[in-house]
């Protein structure tokens, strides 16, 4: 067995999960579809307003815990690789080795009511959570700090996994918001029309708007008869808004954990458990199968 295989395993899981669970938003959406439409015209503005209906009417509590599962996963799998490194040392590794996420190398720092050790701290010889592994590892470890990569605060898949977590010891992640994630529009448009990412989608919600095409028309293929008799193409003019409008329902966090707050649920733990992957498998030339 390979030193390495339970925290890949680990995240080998987390991965599947992470599947799985995409595969259940979209199978909820497919079952309860959004239905878009052009609603009501502002005359002011010069635009109709779109909105959203139907849907879902709520989103399962499983996929709270679906998702604390994948970050406890992931948080396991990089102190499962922590304390291989510990293992190959001399000594029994110390009870508290685990990997580090910090936000500065010498100072600590605070997010919400959470402190992040300085990496400094995390290699003191008495209580530091680096003070059973090598010091030969101590750089490539601090390497993927999120102060050493350039994405530090709340920007880093590390920190969002440390702050996911740990909300999830204490009460589950409910608090998921539907909001368009893609959406097509088919047919012409007013010049400035547009679909707002982000909003949260229920009866009646607002998600964009559609302008007026100009008072001359604007002059479209006419997709029914689209070709004259010597093989030119054949348009016409619009003067309306008609349009086809779809879109494409994924979920974001709620309120539940701050710090990944209004984030995209799949892509933010997908970013998650590549970045674990990636510090796994940066060690795995230090192990002898």
């Amino acid at each position: 067995m390979h030193p390495l295989d339970g925290p890949r395993i680990k995240v080998e899981r987390a991965k599947r999960q992470i599947v799985a669970l995409n595969d259940s938003v979209q199978g909820l959406f497919e079952r309860y579809p959004y239905e878009i439409f052009k609603a009501e015209f502002n005359r002011e503005a010069g635009y109709y307003n779109v909105r959203a209906r139907d849907g879902p009417s709520s989103l399962p509590d499983e996929w709270g815990v679906i998702i604390g599962e994948i970050a406890h996963d992931l948080r396991s799998a990089l102190d499962g690789l922590t304390w291989q490194l510990a293992l190959s040392g001399p000594d029994d590794p110390f009870s508290h080795t685990r990997f580090p996420i910090c936000l500065d190398s010498d100072d600590t720092k605070k997010i919400g009511d959470r402190y992040y050790p300085s990496f400094k701290a995390c290699q003191d010889k008495r209580r530091g959570c680096l003070q059973s592994v090598s010091s030969d590892f101590w750089a490539r470890i601090e390497s993927f700090q999120p102060y050493e990569r350039g994405n530090g605060d709340l920007h880093s898949p590390l920190v969002l996994l440390n702050e996911l977590n740990n909300t999830d010891k204490h009460r589950l992640i409910t608090l998921l918001v539907v909001t368009p994630e893609g959406w097509h529009i088919k047919g012409p448009t007013g010049s400035g029309s547009r679909i707002k990412a982000g909003v949260p989608l229920h009866t009646n919600a607002k998600i964009g708007q559609l302008h007026q095409l100009p008072p001359n028309g604007v002059r479209v293929v006419d997709l029914d008869d689209p070709f004259t008799d010597d093989g030119r193409i054949k348009t016409r003019v619009e003067h309306e808004v008609q349009v086809d409008i779809g879109i494409t329902p994924g979920i974001r966090f709620g309120g539940g954990c701050d710090a990944v707050k209004r984030l995209p649920v799949i892509l933010t733990l997908t970013r998650m458990a590549d970045q674990v992957n990636t510090i796994v498998e940066s060690f795995a030339s230090e192990f002898r199968k």
